[in-house]
């Protein structure tokens, strides 16, 4: 089960026809950065992946 499905059975939505981009970044090195600093920046963020992010961030 995903983090997705697992918030949808728990009575959670998503408006995905409501949805805002952050930022646009040609770089990929920068546009991951980027992720990585939103992910970090949400307090319940589903991605979990911030390990990825160097601690220098």
């Amino acid at each position: 089960v995903t983090l997705v499905s697992m918030h949808r059975l728990l009575g959670h939505n998503f408006n995905w026809d409501d949805t805002t981009i952050l930022n646009q970044e040609p770089s990929y090195k920068n546009r991951f950065a980027f992720e990585m600093l939103y992910i970090c920046q949400q307090k319940n963020s589903l991605n979990i992946q911030t390990s990825l992010l160097n601690d220098s961030y």
